[in-house]
């Protein structure tokens, strides 16, 4: 079994692979839903450059994109449900009327958090690898006067530190969204410095060489700290186990074999290790940034709308899995049928919300009153006292009110006749 990997990577950031993604998400609506097209780039030193979409997704594209004109974009029409690409769900939905449309896109970027139950899996898989650690500790140093001594002060500082690390990762989304390129690495390198693992001029060693060196390095700063705790020299043989990354994965390894517990430690390491390296501390970011062609101005919406383009757009935002901050996006909007409301009630006179609400509640009508309410609305024709018709229709159900003709007209009746009377 590999030895505990942790102890060590975290702190050589030139293992620190930047890979930085920007998706583009384009949407329209079109005939059988909405199109959606996303493409990808990765930036670096500044620049985008076009890259594979299933790379800066981290996963597969979803078949319904299913048209690949090559390996950097995908598009394709959602019906209803979209893909949820990004780990969450979302939705499209357009009603149509006779006087026009209303049209409603809803979506959560990413899945959501349950942010008690991350801190919970982080402290419990911080404490894992702790006791594993003591105990491997324990191992070599059980005939050492003072390890028993600072036993629980080891145990304290190194819980302390496995969890810090743990949570500066769960916070890792609003860590990449701050000013910065390597907000990991220099969380990571704070950490260190703290509980005394380097100090700031070791820098050079750290960040400026290879892997290797990196990690040796860093080898000599454990052993020299563990001397300190134990008040040893940095040479004594009691710490040649952490002489290099050889001697570590041996020692590492028998104590293992010792226990008989290989398998529960296994599961131990690799459940801390995903949490804190292999997921969140290696700075991979991504930026999602979304458009959604409208042509008619949201009645309601959180994105940012452009009425040259005719567009509601939202700004790259980062969208890391373990974020608690919500990657919501919605826009509702409604399209006249101009030809209808003219030919019927001599403009356009119905739009934005009122005209939303007007298809929702025409859409909502049972069978025989959809067919008296489409017959009545036939019927009407510029020039005619409009606004008092409306006011006075009733399904059959349904009884004229002397004293408020208008308070017992339906719904849709009622919002027609406030919009004729708000333009005269």
């Amino acid at each position: 079994m590999r030895w505990p990997s942790y102890l060590v990577p975290l702190l050589c950031c030139a293992c620190f692979e930047s890979r930085d993604y920007e998706i583009r998400v384009e949407m329209r609506s079109v005939a059988g839903g909405l199109e959606r097209r996303l493409s990808a780039a990765r930036v670096m030193a500044g620049e985008a450059h076009k890259t594979d979409l299933a790379s800066a997704l981290g996963h597969a594209v979803p078949e319904v994109l299913e048209d690949r004109p090559d390996t950097t974009t995908a598009w394709g029409v959602c019906t209803t449900n979209l893909p949820g690409e990004f780990g969450g769900a979302g939705f499209y939905q357009t009603f149509t009327s006779e006087l026009g449309s209303a049209s409603f896109y809803s979506e959560h970027l990413t899945s959501w958090k349950e942010p008690w139950e991350a801190v919970e899996r982080v402290q419990e898989a911080s404490d894992a690898a702790t006791s594993r650690l003591m105990s491997w500790f324990s191992f070599e140093l059980a005939d050492e006067p003072l390890f028993a001594d600072r036993v629980d002060e080891i145990d304290h500082d190194l819980r302390r530190l496995l969890r810090n690390l743990g949570l500066g990762a769960l916070m890792r989304g609003r860590l990449v969204a701050a000013p910065g390129e390597n907000p990991g690495a220099a969380l990571a390198l704070q950490l260190a410095v703290e509980v005394r693992l380097i100090e700031p001029e070791d820098l050079p060693q750290v960040v400026g060489s290879d892997d290797e060196a990196g990690a040796a390095f860093v080898l000599t700063c454990v052993r020299r700290l563990a001397a300190e705790y134990l008040s040893l020299a940095a040479d004594s043989p009691a710490l040649d186990f952490l002489a290099s990354a050889d001697s570590v994965e041996q020692s590492w390894n028998a104590w293992c074999a010792s226990t008989g517990s290989m398998e529960e430690i296994e599961k131990d390491v690799e459940e801390f290790s995903k949490l804190v390296f292999d997921v969140h501390l290696w700075d991979e970011t991504r930026r999602v940034a979304l458009s959604l062609t409208t042509g008619s101005e949201p009645y309601d919406t959180n994105g940012n709308w452009d009425a040259g383009a005719g567009r509601v757009s939202w700004p790259a935002e980062h969208i890391e899995d373990d974020s608690f901050e919500p990657k919501f996006r919605y826009a509702w909007w409604s399209t006249p049928d101009e030809s209808a409301q003219r030919a019927h009630l001599g403009g356009v006179v119905l739009e934005g919300s009122s005209l939303a609400e007007y298809v929702l509640w025409r859409l909502g009508l049972h069978e025989d009153q959809a067919e008296r309410w489409r017959a009545f609305l036939e019927s009407l024709s510029p020039g005619q006292a409009l606004a008092e018709r409306l006011k006075s229709f009733r399904f059959e159900s349904q009884s004229l009110d002397a004293k408020s003709p208008q308070e017992g007209a339906p719904r849709g009746s009622r919002l027609l006749a406030e919009a004729l009377e708000g333009r005269e």
